[in-house]
């Protein structure tokens, strides 16, 4: 056969049969490897993507690490006001007490009762946050704060809010990411490794903390669709009205009520479109650092009208996790642009079953675990049900959530959420000493106070049945009224017995036997904000009344 014959040239029927099965060969063998070489080629471009979307640049790690570390310190401080009251054995919530609640948490708070001890682990505290924000040893730093954050949350479940849910989820996503690799006294302590990472970093610690963010205002928008104030853009009136939350600053901003329905849907916008901004595969530093400075602005908003605790500002140190390297490139000086960064360390592979190995393994097994959980138990507080072998299941019953519940990934976002409430009120401590005398045990009891000079200190504290030119002036320490206000819902009989052998031990063994007290009523002045400004008639409602032992 001619070589011409092969190519079918001389018979052209059978030439071409056999040069069309030629090309199906070719085809069966080259076109696999067209695919991975054009896998070959899109692969460094997803990775390199998925970095972007799913990994820290290390100085936002430390600028976040540095406000983490200052809110904790803070929120310590703020704490310690009413720590004997609310920590220990002397105040509204013994140990003793503690046995008869539904889901009594655990923690090295419940070890110890005393003030002393208290106080000891209060410093503790304080010390491991200070720690954790210079970047000393801040792996341990961040570990023994989330224990003792933790541990201190547990002790009394009736003093939090929201932003101490989220301060103790950014710590627990904190033990598993290099805060300390700049910023830190750990970057200055530690020689500058020969080979690394530079600045950008992915794991699934990362992809866990950008995950809780996604979570955080992706629900904070969807609790607000499930009501009717946001979306008719009367929510923040709303708010701003009641003044049990409300600052000075808020009711200054009251008196602009045609620019409130702006804010409202301004609000209401930016959180839907921080989840979209997030998430965006495109333009990823522009659209980073734009979803970042929504947040700062939204929550500094939110920080000068209300009085909220940690939130806004928590909130907006741990956005700042997400700050794209390209901000940080944009603003270092040219001149330093030469400079290197000291990179992470290059890791070095060990054995599978090395302890060190075993430790990794079994802190990424419980990341995704983590991971899942908050997913599951936000959509599960969002009203999704879960369907198992042909029936219906509560997320709450599941494996999972108890394994949510031991690490405190327990999480709602509903704050000011489906609507604002409307009711209001303040309160009034009517005590009887066994002169007859009638006083206001309220200001010193949460440390309002009254004057200890005061020539006629029963008169000073007498009963002021009107309401104060602003309610949330009534609380030095925002946990008080949250207390206050779980004795306004639904108290339990745990709760109720803690307050009434608090107050008679407060004021008992602070004042002579001739002005000690002999019984006492909780009173709450109850009221509604109604549209255009109006309420309705202010009721006395009666929360809690006793007698004190002995007196």
């Amino acid at each position: 056969m001619t070589t011409s014959d092969y190519f079918g040239s001389c018979y052209p029927v059978d030439g071409a049969a056999h040069f069309r099965l030629r090309l199906a060969l070719r085809s069966l063998f080259y076109r696999p490897l067209s695919y991975r070489a054009l896998s070959l080629r899109l692969l460094p471009v997803i990775s390199a993507r998925a970095n972007q979307m799913f990994g820290f640049d290390l100085r936002s790690l430390a600028v976040m690490r540095i406000g983490l570390g200052g809110v904790l310190a803070a929120d310590l401080l703020q704490r310690s006001i009413a720590l004997k009251a609310h920590y220990t054995d002397e105040g509204v919530l013994p140990r003793a007490l503690m046995l008869g609640l539904a889901n009594p948490g655990i923690g090295l708070y419940r070890l110890f009762g005393g003030v002393g001890p208290v106080i000891a682990l209060a410093c503790v505290s304080l010390l491991a946050a200070l720690a954790l924000t210079v970047g000393f040893h801040t792996r341990v730093a961040c570990i023994a704060s989330w224990v003792l954050l933790v541990s201190l949350q547990n002790r009394n479940p009736f003093v939090y809010h929201s932003g101490d849910d989220l301060l103790r989820l950014v710590l627990f996503w904190g033990m598993f990411l290099p805060l300390g690799a700049r910023f830190s006294v750990d970057a200055l302590r530690e020689p500058a490794p020969t080979s690394g990472r530079g600045n950008q970093i992915i794991s699934v610690g990362t992809l866990g903390l950008f995950w809780q963010l996604v979570c955080l205002y992706l629900f904070l928008f969807d609790h607000k669709m499930m009501g009717t104030a946001w979306r008719n853009g009367t929510a923040v009136y709303d708010a701003l009205s009641v003044e049990q939350y409300r600052s000075s600053f808020g009711t200054a901003l009251l008196g602009f009520p045609t620019l409130l329905p702006f804010f409202t849907h301004a609000i209401l916008i930016q959180q839907a479109l921080t989840v979209v901004l997030l998430v965006s595969p495109i333009l990823i530093g522009p659209v980073r650092l734009l979803a970042v400075l929504g947040v700062i602005a939204t929550q500094l908003g939110f920080g000068l009208c209300f009085k909220l605790g940690t939130f806004p500002w928590i909130t907006s140190f741990a956005t700042l996790a997400v700050l794209p390297g390209w901000f940080w490139d944009k603003l270092e000086p040219a001149a330093l642009k030469t400079v290197e960064h000291a990179p992470l360390p290059a890791e070095e592979p060990e054995p599978l079953f090395r302890l060190g190995q075993m430790v990794k393994l079994a802190m990424g097994v419980v990341a995704v675990l983590s991971i899942a959980s908050i997913t599951l138990w936000n959509l599960s507080q969002a009203g999704a049900k879960f369907g198992w072998a042909g029936s219906e299941l509560s997320f709450e019953e599941t494996m999972l959530a108890r394994f949510a519940i031991a690490l405190r990934l327990d999480q709602r976002w509903s704050m000011f959420s489906p609507n604002p409430q409307t009711e209001d009120g303040w309160f009034v401590l009517e005590g009887t000493l066994v002169d007859g005398a009638r006083v206001d045990l309220l200001p010193d009891l949460v440390g309002a106070g009254i004057d200890p000079d005061s020539a006629d200190r029963a008169t000073a504290r007498g009963i002021r049945w009107e309401k104060p030119g602003l309610i949330s002036s009534q609380f030095t320490d925002q946990r008080w009224l949250l207390y206050f206000l779980q004795l306004v819902g639904a108290p339990t009989a745990v709760q109720l017995r803690g307050f009434a052998d608090y107050v008679c031990r407060f004021w008992n063994g602070m004042e002579p036997r001739s002005q000690a007290l002999r019984r006492f009523a909780l009173q709450y002045m109850r009221f509604e904000h109604l549209p255009e400004g109006k309420t309705t008639p202010v009721e006395k409602i009666q929360l809690i009344a006793g007698s004190c032992p002995g007196a």
